[in-house]
């Protein structure tokens, strides 16, 4: 009988995971405040070779550990080419972020709301990025929401994977939980985010339930599409 859910230590997730992973998948990450996301998503990132990063709340030291290259704009599509051409000329990794590398003022968020409309569109010509959303609430709270519905319910044939981290799901829009493949989440007692989580997956809410409930502080769920496959839990490693 396949077991409900498999403990894996993160080498051991990661080899399982990444072949798993198919461009063109999302990823939602649901966890309360403290939960442990960046540190999930920079071990995540790094298993993807274009990454754009759009982080309104600022770059903490965590994410840092990407070597995040900043834009403070989409460059235009023909400069972004050059730009990852010579990293790999260079043998370097794209990751980039977009915008800026602070906590942005709600007063300056028209403006970036600009610039991030303008490299998600960007993205999503060009196809094959892995967009990582820090906040997907913030987004949303910028009036991007339709912007990440294109990305989250059109972008698999161009093979554009789209990462985003929140905390609510009954704050952000739906497509977050009904289109990624991949759900993880982290230790909670919140109703809501359990029973919507469940729903989405075809999991019975008492087995996501107790799953989350018993998992440490830190440590991950990892749930696919599939409702007769095995849940996986892991703990990425601490950052320095």
């Amino acid at each position: 009988m396949r077991p409900q859910v498999q403990a894996l230590d993160w080498t051991e997730f990661v080899e399982w995971f990444e072949p798993r992973w198919q461009p063109g998948e999302h990823v939602s990450i649901v966890t309360p405040t403290g939960g442990g996301k960046t540190t999930l998503a920079v071990g995540l990132l790094e298993l993807r070779r274009w990454v754009g990063t759009l982080s309104p709340k600022g770059v903490d030291k965590t994410l840092r550990a990407l070597r995040l290259r900043r834009l403070a704009d989409w460059p235009g599509d023909t400069k972004m080419d050059k730009l990852l051409d010579d990293d790999d000329e260079h043998g370097r990794v794209s990751r980039y972020l977009f915008g800026r590398d602070v906590a942005t003022p709600k007063q300056d968020w028209p403006k970036l709301a600009e610039v991030y409309d303008r490299c998600l569109a960007g993205m999503y010509r060009m196809g094959g990025w892995t967009c990582y959303v820090d906040d997907l609430k913030l987004l949303m709270d910028m009036g991007l929401g339709p912007v990440a519905t294109r990305w989250l319910v059109a972008a698999r044939s161009l093979t554009l994977s789209f990462v985003s981290a929140f905390q609510f799901p009954r704050r952000v829009i739906r497509s977050a939980l009904d289109e990624p493949t991949w759900i993880f989440a982290s230790q909670t007692r919140d109703a809501t985010m359990v029973d919507r989580t469940a729903e989405v997956l075809g999991r019975p809410k008492p087995e996501i339930r107790g799953f989350l409930e018993a998992i440490p502080r830190h440590a991950w769920l990892c749930v696919g599409r599939d409702p007769t496959a095995a849940a996986v839990v892991t703990m990425p490693p601490k950052r320095s």
